[in-house]
C-alpha cells in the first residue's frame, strides 16, 4: 500500500515536472525526509508526510488546470 502510494505521489510529482528537493521547498520540510516519504518508507511520520505532499501536489495540479 504504501509503496503504491508513493508511486502515485512520484507519477504526479512528474507530471508537474517537479523533483523531490522541489516538493521539499514547497512544503517546507527536509529533501530526505520528502525522497524517504515518496520512496515508501513506513512510519507515521512518512504517512503524515505523504498526505501533506498529496495535498501540495494537489494544489498543484489544479493551479495548472
Amino acid at each position: 500500500m504504501n509503496n503504491q502510494i508513493a508511486e502515485n505521489l512520484r507519477a504526479d510529482a512528474a507530471r508537474l515536472n517537479l523533483n523531490k528537493s522541489d516538493v521539499a521547498k514547497g512544503i517546507k520540510r527536509d529533501h530526505s525526509d520528502v525522497a524517504k516519504a515518496m520512496n515508501g518508507n513506513t512510519g507515521t511520520y512518512f504517512v503524515t508526510l505523504r498526505a501533506k505532499i498529496r495535498k501540495y501536489l494537489d494544489i498543484k495540479l489544479s493551479e495548472r488546470g
